[in-house]
C-alpha cells in the first residue's frame, strides 16, 4: 500500500482527516500520473493539517490554492534541555550528511585561510549526547540544512551558543535572524567563506557574549520551548475534539 493509499484509508474510516506535513519539499513523493487525483483529495478532503513551519504552510497553499487556510494549524517543535552553551572553544562544527559535497568544497576552501588555533569539527556517528556537547563548544556552526521543512540543527546549534552561518534550508528562514544567524544563499561559496573569516573575527571580539547575541538565544529557548509546543498540541486537540462534538 502506497503512502496515499494508507492516507485514503483513513480519510474514508475516520470522521475527519487530519494530516501532519512536516516538510513541504517532501509531499510529492509516491505521487504519479495514476494516483494524481488522489494525492489532490487527501489535502482537499483533510479537515486539519498540523504543519511545522510558516514555510511548509506556504508550500502547501501554493500547491492547493482553493483549500481554506484556516485548516492548517501551527506545530512548533521543541528542543531538548540537552542542547546548553559551555565554554566555548575555536571550534567551528557542522553536519555533513545533508550536502557531503558541499561541505567538502567548503571545508577545503577553508583550509588554509583558518587561524591556526580554530578548527573544523564534523559532527557524524555521534548519538544524542555527544552532538550536544560538541555544539556546546562550538563558537561557530556551518549549516548546509536543504529542503527542509524546519532543519534542527542549525536551531540546536544556536541554542548551544553558536552564531549560526550557512542555508536556511527554507523552512529555517523564521528563525534565521541576526545576529544569531547569517544566511548564505545555497551554494554561494565565496560569500560563506568569506562569512566564516569574518564571524572568527568577531567571536574573537567578544561577540557571543554581546547582549544582542543573549537575547536572541534567549528568545529561541522561548519560542521553541515545550510549553509553546504543548499549547499548539492543545489547540490542535481541541480543534479535533470540535468534530465529535
Amino acid at each position: 500500500m502506497s503512502p496515499i493509499d494508507n492516507q485514503l484509508f483513513c480519510c474514508v474510516s475516520c470522521k475527519g482527516l487530519a494530516l501532519y506535513v512536516q516538510g513541504g519539499y517532501l509531499i510529492e513523493r509516491g505521487v504519479t500520473s495514476d494516483n494524481y487525483s488522489e494525492f489532490m483529495d487527501v489535502y482537499e478532503q483533510a479537515s486539519l493539517i498540523m504543519s511545522i513551519s510558516d514555510d511548509t504552510t506556504a508550500v502547501v497553499m501554493m500547491n492547493f490554492p482553493n483549500m481554506a487556510k484556516n485548516k492548517i494549524v501551527r506545530l512548533i517543535p521543541y528542543l531538548s534541555d540537552i542542547f546548553k552553551s559551555d565554554t566555548k572553544e575555536n571550534i567551528i562544527s557542522y553536519m555533513p550528511r545533508k550536502l557531503p559535497e558541499h561541505t567538502d568544497k567548503l571545508c577545503f576552501y577553508l583550509t588554509n585561510k583558518l587561524p591556526p588555533t580554530w578548527s573544523l569539527k564534523p559532527i557524524q556517528n555521534l548519538n544524542e549526547t555527544e552532538t550536544a556537547s560538541l555544539l556546546a563548544k562550538s563558537s561557530i556552526f556551518m549549516s548546509f540544512s536543504d529542503q527542509e521543512g524546519f532543519g534542527l540543527p542549525p536551531l540546536e546549534a544556536a541554542l548551544s551558543g553558536a552564531i549560526v552561518v550557512g542555508y536556511t534550508g527554507q523552512g529555517g528562514k523564521e528563525f534565521f535572524q541576526s545576529p544569531n544567524f547569517q544566511s548564505v544563499e545555497n551554494g554561494d561559496f565565496i560569500t560563506f567563506v568569506s562569512m566564516v573569516l569574518n564571524l572568527i573575527k568577531a567571536v574573537e571580539s567578544g561577540a557571543l557574549m554581546e547582549e544582542s547575541f543573549l537575547k536572541g538565544r534567549e528568545k529561541l529557548k522561548i519560542r521553541y520551548s515545550i510549553v509553546e509546543h504543548e499549547r499548539l498540541l492543545i489547540e490542535f486537540a481541541q480543534r479535533v475534539g470540535n468534530f465529535y462534538r
